[in-house]
Parts: structure tokens; C-alpha cells; sequence
């Protein structure tokens, strides 16, 4: 058994349906704090694209000033 790390993405690469719930807590998680704070008016499709960017390791879009 491999421990650490490692186990966890073999895990999560090898469990389609955990990976499908654990976006949707993800999300709803996130969805729900931004609706206690007063934050809802976001554009999803760039909040996605902001998630994605972030998971890829892509660098963010944002200027110096946005950051």
C-alpha cells in the first residue's frame, strides 16, 4: 500500500463517482460561502475558468491591481 500523496490521486483517478461528489461539495461549498457573504453576483463562466486555471496551474489573468 502506498501512503501519502500519491495514494490520494491514484485514488481519486480511479474513482470516477467520489470525483464527481467531491466537485459538487467543492462547489456547493464555495457557492455557499460566497452567498453568506454577500458575494453572488459573480459570472459562472468565469469563475469556472478561474477554477480550471487554478486546478491546471495555469498563471491567473488578473493584473497587480485585481491580485
Amino acid at each position: 500500500m502506498v501512503a501519502g500523496p500519491v495514494a490520494a490521486k491514484e485514488t481519486r483517478e480511479s474513482d470516477p463517482e467520489m470525483t464527481k461528489d467531491r466537485g459538487y461539495f467543492f462547489g456547493y461549498s464555495f457557492g455557499a460561502i460566497l452567498q453568506k457573504t454577500g458575494n453572488i453576483d459573480v459570472d459562472i463562466k468565469v469563475l469556472i475558468e478561474g477554477l480550471t486555471d487554478a486546478l491546471s496551474g495555469t498563471p491567473h489573468k488578473m493584473d497587480a491591481r485585481e491580485t
